[in-house]
């Protein structure tokens, strides 16, 4: 799958763009975003964030799978790819049960580069930074990414904060 950014964000009506997916952290879910009683479009590439990072990507054979089934998710559209094309999603679905501790902090780090890895390889941005935080206190995870804009540097800064079931 390619993930394509338009240049201008600003454009008032850009035609066959994907809709605006936000995090409602109050919610703890995402929305799509409707103003003057249309979707918006406005924002691809945080929209491209969300959807490579919370995406569930299809789990490789032996990796563990938190829910003890056989089953490997996965996106439905990476069973048509097309030459060049990438699976979309990350692991962290895997860890929804893990200890909130340092080595989920690690593996969450990790899994969330990977997931973002292809915003990178098709320079849509030129540079990412992700600091990940088990906060046990609130019971979740919080993902911090600071993503830096090819065209002109400018860093789109999000924080997603997940709850956790953990396995004790």
């Amino acid at each position: 799958m390619e993930i394509r950014i338009r240049a201008k964000e600003g454009i008032l009506k850009p035609p066959h763009l994907g809709i605006d997916t936000v995090w409602n952290a109050k919610l703890k879910a995402f929305e799509w975003v409707i103003a003057d009683k249309m979707l918006l479009h406005e924002n691809a590439l945080y929209t491209a964030i969300i959807l490579c990072l919370f995406t569930d990507k299809r789990a490789p054979e032996g990796m563990n799978i938190p829910d003890g089934t056989s089953n490997k998710r996965g996106f439905w559209g990476d069973s048509v790819l097309l030459d060049g094309e990438f699976e979309i999603g990350s692991f962290i679905w895997t860890l929804r049960r893990a200890a909130l501790d340092d080595d989920l902090e690690v593996k969450a780090i990790d899994f969330t580069v990977l997931a973002l890895q292809p915003l990178l390889d098709q320079k849509v941005v030129a540079d990412l930074k992700v600091l990940v935080t088990a906060d046990k206190a609130n019971n979740q995870l919080i993902i911090n990414i600071n993503a830096f804009n090819t065209k002109d540097n400018k860093p789109i800064s999000r924080a997603f904060d997940i709850w956790w079931k953990q396995t004790l």
